[in-house]
């Protein structure tokens, strides 16, 4: 393939979904001459198809669209590549998967700092349905922010399950879930997938792509897993547990654990980060939310 290193010892896969150190992580290997590294967020043929329904339709915010619109020719890439050694046409190294678990709330608090200019246009619609006041976007996000953690608790007491949502049952039941109206169902339902998202994107994607369950993966230390699969090594490890971890893991695999992970894109040094986690420390409700959202992965990765 164009542009693939020659004489290599591992193509390594972090696959993942994203504010879990993926591009520190992806940086830091491809330093070394004898690996080339990669992340991804959806590998899946019905996930480009997801992604390329949400990229055409012109009611989604252009900020996401894009976004999503420069993942997608990545992952294509990726994917043709990651066949070559499914389909055993390839013989430069051995296919590696990484993949990390995060703390839901903790990981939502860095995923909505990570894109917070793409939601101000939602959070200024809520603020005008709502009589919010503000003189700047750092009190919209005090202001705004609260509101819509109350209609996140709302929207899981609705539910049987956050491991299965019932999406119509949110559509259905938006009144009484505080939404104003259809517009702002259409955005809240956007932000409400993003917080379920860690709580099933492991069954949604990961096992559907690989072709087996993290309760399959044999535990080689403190929630650290591993599976060998023939065509390719998997490894999974807790985000929390990085410093511990990752080294172990690159031992197991036979790369010097001594290297330093760069520091990249880290969500408390984006503009608005300050607002965001004062608001998520200050806010009550989200004890409620954590208490209220628990699943097979809380469970599994003891969250």
């Amino acid at each position: 393939m164009a542009n693939m290193k020659t004489n290599l010892d591992f193509t390594i896969v972090v696959y993942q979904f994203g504010k879990v150190a993926s591009q520190s992580i992806v940086s830091s290997l491809n330093g070394l001459g004898n690996i080339e590294c990669f992340q991804s967020h959806f590998l899946g043929k019905e996930d480009f198809n997801k992604i390329i329904n949400f990229i055409i339709d012109p009611r989604n915010n252009d900020y996401f669209s894009e976004h999503k619109e420069g993942q997608l020719i990545k992952n294509l890439r990726l994917l043709r590549r990651i066949n070559t050694y499914r389909q055993n046409l390839c013989e430069e190294g051995k296919l590696i998967f990484i993949s990390t678990s995060r703390d839901p709330i903790e990981w939502f608090r860095s995923v909505v700092s990570q894109n917070i200019a793409g939601h101000f246009p939602y959070f200024k619609e809520i603020a005008a349905s709502n009589n919010f006041t503000f003189s700047d976007k750092n009190e919209l996000i005090v202001k705004v922010l609260p509101h819509i953690f109350d209609q996140i608790y709302n929207a899981l007491k609705l539910l049987k399950s956050i491991d299965s949502p019932d999406w119509l049952c949110i559509s259905k039941e938006y009144k009484q879930i505080g939404i104003a109206d259809k517009k702002e169902l259409r955005h809240f339902l956007q932000f409400f997938k993003t917080f379920v998202s860690p709580h099933n994107w492991f069954r949604n994607h990961f096992e559907q792509f690989l072709g087996f369950s993290i309760s399959d993966m044999r535990e080689i230390g403190s929630h650290v897993y591993k599976k060998e699969s023939g065509w390719c090594d998997t490894y999974l490890f807790r985000y929390e547990d990085l410093n511990v971890s990752f080294p172990l893991i690159l031992n197991s695999i036979g790369i010097d654990s001594n290297i330093q992970l760069k520091t990249i894109n880290v969500s408390e040094k984006k503009q608005f980060s300050e607002p965001i986690k004062q608001t998520f420390s200050d806010s009550p409700i989200l004890a409620e939310i954590r208490a209220t959202a628990k699943s097979s992965y809380t469970d599994f990765f003891g969250y």
